[in-house]
């Protein structure tokens, strides 16, 4: 394993965290200052509904904590991806083992470099069908130079094939945003402070829907991304998983169109709805593969 590449992953991570802290030590002061006191407010409330109440230099860092939530969710998986398949010419040896044969890609723990266990490492390879093991027939795998085999890859096409359309989506979005902001007269040159959401009241609708879907995409779909990443941590990212990965990432993908394009709120809750019962079963999947739920 690569682990090198996740070193920007981590530094990302505490960056976040550091936002989180100056998010919360300028805005308590600042709703102090308003007058407003959390013992005595309504319930319900969100960090959105201070807009206008305090500073506006005092949201604007949660404007920045809420967007570190956002686009870096892809960045975080693709390392993490990056870092399983490798990219250098040496092979490194991941932080921990896995079983071979009956076990495949347990977690490291202890007593478990045993004879026989194999060390996955990043040359990626597609396995002939053999007889050596019927789990890695035509499944996207990794071969080990001491002969064994990894399995349980396939779950992480759908991952970079989800982030990939999330950029599609915010293509889709600057390339109908930008000529609605001119056509309204807008400067983006002279806005200060702003968000996406401040857009609304000013351009169409359609213009928007854009918006709201690449925001969609980095709701749910995070779940995705570290349930399957987990379901290929453990070996179990290909078969039906795989199958029903890539069943999300075609519900999302419909969502997205339909959200774009006529957005008809029951047509597009049903495909939602459909897509989240897709993200519960793998959910369950990798509950019984980390928590042995086979009764």
């Amino acid at each position: 394993m690569q682990a090198q590449i996740l070193a920007p992953a981590a530094v990302l991570v505490l960056w976040s965290l550091v936002m989180l802290s100056w998010t919360a030590l300028s805005r308590f002061p600042a709703m102090a200052k308003a007058g407003m006191d959390l013992k005595n407010a309504a319930p319900g409330g969100r960090g959105q509904d201070l807009e206008g109440v305090i500073d506006a230099r005092v949201t604007w860092k949660s404007h920045n904590y809420t967007h570190l939530m956002e686009q870096p969710t892809l960045f975080y998986a693709t390392l993490v991806i990056l870092a399983f398949v490798g990219a250098g010419a040496t092979d490194v040896l991941l932080a921990w083992a896995c079983r071979a044969a009956d076990h495949p890609f347990d977690l490291a723990g202890d007593s478990q470099r045993r004879l026989g266990a194999v060390y996955p490492v990043p040359d990626l390879d597609r396995l002939p069908a053999g007889p050596r093991d019927s789990r890695s027939h035509g499944h996207l795998a990794r071969r080990s130079q001491r002969g064994g085999v990894m399995i349980g890859m396939g779950i992480l096409q759908p991952v970079v094939a989800l982030a990939g359309w999330t950029m599609v989506m915010w293509l889709w979005m600057y390339a109908t945003r930008i000529p609605a902001m001119n056509r309204a007269g807008i400067d983006a040159k002279s806005l200060t402070g702003g968000t996406g959401k401040s857009l609304d009241d000013v351009l169409p609708p359609a213009v928007q829907w854009k918006a709201h879907n690449y925001n969609h995409l980095h709701e749910a779909p995070t779940v995705f991304y570290a349930v399957a990443l987990v379901l290929a941590i453990v070996g179990q990212g290909d078969g039906i998983n795989a199958m029903l990965g890539w069943a999300y990432v075609a519900l999302r993908v419909l969502h997205s169109l339909i959200q774009a394009t006529v957005n008809r709120v029951m047509v597009r809750f049903l495909v939602f709805a459909l897509s989240s019962l897709v993200l519960i079963a793998l959910t369950l999947q990798a509950g019984i593969a980390m928590f042995g739920w086979q009764g």
